[in-house]
């Protein structure tokens, strides 16, 4: 195996040759997919393709609408298992592997967990906050996505970038960055995404797809929520939810909520954002986003969540209403820490 100079990366790259021996692998993206765990499970599938593994992406949440373009290779858990039955010879722990692609807690598989049984384990992940498991792990919390690292695999695998592949990595990137415009895009994403470009992705194709093809109910529960925005003191500190009514009245599905923690943080002034999303009657999803220095990370991690410094999340087990009351409370005291972080930095510069 090849290391990586870079202190972030918790242990060895997988080489080539750990791939000897396998006949099948199974990939497993996050909960409530995103673009960069599904764009790099694509990549993975089609590089473990050119390395004769049959492999499947096990999901069985709905791929939000801007990425089903990419799809095409997913299946659901009862799919798999069917499949699993027809096979010629029979999956084990010898001739198999699992991935995790993506996630840096295994409870973020849910249910598809016990998919993985006594099949070695990778875990390819990004986030600072991941919990090192697996009997593999490649975990690169400097690098800017999952794709970025995922790149790095298949070239250290020796594989050939199709024009699918490097869609789909491309796709992972530029979700995760912001369009390269969060503080984790670095000289090396760049030379990664050029490397990309060269290959010939159809770019017009791709940003059709992830910024030009919204649907109008999409817009219209983001401006149900916006318009229950809350700012709390000092204007730097804002909170929105998503209702399970909203979702009804707006027609929309939830995975059309995404984006709208990242518009709430494009307010001026705003620095910190809060949004909850109304999973159950007794569920409420927290998606946390922060410029600078201020590490929502930290707050995730002591709920049981997780994340990066300026992108986190974490699940409360509470109504909407008790969650909202309990974030209006976070929220306070996230004022004074940003007032802290303020303070302090005024104090480095004098």
């Amino acid at each position: 195996m090849n290391m990586m100079n870079n202190e972030h990366l918790l242990t060895e790259l997988p080489s080539k040759e750990a791939l000897s021996g396998i006949m099948y692998a199974l990939i497993l993206p996050h909960t409530m997919p995103d673009g960069d765990t599904i764009g790099s499970s694509v990549a993975l599938f089609l590089g473990l393709q050119m390395q004769n593994i049959k492999s499947w992406i096990v999901l069985d949440d709905v791929v939000p609408r801007e990425l089903r373009f990419l799809s095409a290779h997913m299946i659901t858990t009862d799919q798999y298992l069917s499949e699993l039955k027809s096979l010629e010879v029979p999956i084990d722990e010898k001739n198999a592997i699992a991935i995790t692609v993506d996630l840096s807690d295994l409870e973020r598989l849910q249910s598809r967990k016990v998919l993985i049984g006594e099949l070695p384990l990778w875990n390819i992940d990004h986030h600072v906050t991941n919990l090192k498991f697996g009997q593999v792990q490649a975990i690169d919390s400097n690098a800017s996505s999952t794709g970025e690292l995922m790149y790095r695999i298949l070239r250290n695998w020796g594989v050939h970038l199709t024009c699918e592949m490097a869609e789909a990595l491309y796709v992972a990137i530029t979700t995760d960055t912001g369009s390269f415009k969060y503080a984790n895009t670095t000289p090396a994403t760049h030379r990664v995404v050029a490397d990309l470009l060269e290959v010939g992705i159809d770019r017009d194709k791709i940003a059709l797809h992830l910024y030009h093809s919204e649907p109008s109910s999409k817009l219209k529960l983001h401006g149900l929520s916006l318009g229950e925005l809350k700012i709390y003191r000092g204007g730097h500190v804002a909170l929105a939810y998503i209702s399970l009514k909203m979702l009804l009245e707006t027609g929309a599905h939830s995975t059309e909520a995404d984006g709208l923690v990242e518009r709430i943080r494009d307010i001026e002034g705003i620095d910190t954002v809060l949004l909850l999303k109304e999973i159950s009657p007794d569920q409420v999803k927290v998606s946390m986003r922060s410029i600078g220095d201020i590490n929502v990370a930290r707050v995730a991690l002591s709920h049981g969540g997780g994340g990066h410094k300026n992108a986190a999340g974490f699940t409360l087990n509470k109504g909407l209403e008790a969650s909202i009351h309990y974030m209006d409370e976070l929220a306070e005291s996230l004022c004074q820490i940003e007032r802290d972080v303020k303070e302090s930095t005024e104090g480095q510069r004098r």
